[in-house]
């Protein structure tokens, strides 16, 4: 039913992609949050709500969000940017409002009536996708079991260098050239230590630890980039000491924050992609992340094996094993690279190139679950 329709039809509450927009309340929801999108941003959205799946076109965006007031398009750029944010969105991520230059703009994400005033709509992912992540899980869980049990021994205060490269995020910081004071460097680099335990308490002094820093230094884009790490993992079925929601909102600021900061931060491209997909469901918004990581930084093998996995869910599996084989020739001696690089063997049905994978990697680290579970998985199937 076309918005205007349902509307004429006493139908006032809208399913737009993972938002429920209300027109009587006038109020936006995502799950059980209200976002903070009021006056004239309502008005717009409730716009492009009523012309979807059509353009609005300039002209119509005037005439019912300023009525006979004349705005120019300066002003209207700037109040959709306002809109996009109060969305958690952006320009350069654009997931719910596409520009037409020069003629308007258009919702792309599916615009539903709702006949429920109290429906708080939370998206469901596509059901490939949603048994993928499942899968993934299930090994986040036993890998982070296995370096729980075998943890880093070391004090992370007297972590090496060489030690801490070995980390996610961590080479840009080995420079000391971040332009901020070793003391807030060495929170980093504790904080990232930490988060290599993958465990609910370590990832809490992580968190902690990057709290300090920021409070020293509130324009340090790395630390915030490690910290939306953390809090997407805290957001998840293995470490959920979070409500998923507020993890998952909490990483998003985090990750916008550090690469408005510094858009080098490639790994944050990398958590945004991941809370895009986790959470949000939009496999397309979370592509085009995870490929702009790739373009800011052509090393990054975690936006390539995160990429993999969102391939192999999609069922585009030559790509997927592609990204991944990229990924290991940028990562050849850890054993992460050959288990995601198993993964995607089982999703395309290569169950004997997904054993010689598992099997690379438990000679690089044996005893491994991850490559433990994807042998047996496999065997299953021969």
């Amino acid at each position: 039913m076309h918005p205007d329709s349902a509307q004429d039809a006493g139908i006032d509450v809208f399913r737009v992609g993972d938002l429920a927009v209300d027109f009587v309340r006038r109020e936006v929801r995502r799950g059980q949050d209200v976002l903070p999108v009021k006056g004239l941003s309502f008005e717009l959205l409730a716009c492009l709500v009523r012309h979807h799946p059509d353009l609005a076109t300039l002209r119509q965006i005037n005439e019912e969000v300023w009525g006979e007031n004349v705005v120019t398009p300066a002003a209207l750029s700037q109040r959709v940017k306002l809109l996009r944010e109060g969305l958690g969105s952006s320009s350069e991520y654009p997931q719910y409002i596409e520009v037409v230059k020069s003629r308007g703009y258009r919702l792309v994400v599916p615009v539903e009536a709702s006949d429920s005033a109290q429906d708080s709509f939370t998206a469901k992912p596509p059901q490939n996708i949603r048994y993928l992540v499942l899968i993934v899980a299930v090994m986040v869980i036993a890998f982070a079991a296995y370096l729980g049990l075998g943890g880093p021994d070391n004090d992370p205060q007297q972590a090496s260098d060489a030690e801490f490269a070995q980390l996610p995020g961590a080479q840009a910081g080995l420079a000391r050239d971040l332009g901020v004071s070793e003391e807030v460097y060495d929170l980093y680099r504790r904080a990232t230590y930490h988060g290599r335990a993958y465990s609910v308490p370590e990832i809490q002094k992580g968190i902690g630890l990057l709290d300090r820093a920021l409070e020293l230094e509130p324009n340090f884009a790395h630390a915030y980039g490690a910290r939306a790490t953390l809090y997407a993992w805290s957001g998840t079925p293995s470490y959920g000491w979070m409500s998923p929601d507020e993890a998952f909102k909490r990483a998003r600021e985090d990750a916008l924050r550090a690469i408005a900061l510094d858009p080098s931060v490639d790994w944050a491209l990398v958590v945004l992609g991941d809370i895009l997909l986790w959470h949000e469901w939009n496999a397309e918004a979370a592509e085009q992340a995870y490929r702009k990581a790739m373009e800011t930084n052509p090393q990054s093998s975690g936006a390539r094996f995160s990429l993999a996995f969102l391939m192999g869910a999609l069922g585009r599996h030559d790509e997927a094993i592609g990204l991944a084989l990229e990924g290991v020739e940028l990562e050849p001696l850890k054993a992460g690279s050959y288990t995601n690089l198993g993964w995607r063997f089982i999703g395309a049905r290569r169950y004997e190139e997904a054993i010689a994978a598992a099997n690379r990697a438990l000679e690089l680290e044996p005893g491994m679950i991850d490559a433990i579970v994807i042998k047996t998985w496999s065997h299953t199937y021969l």
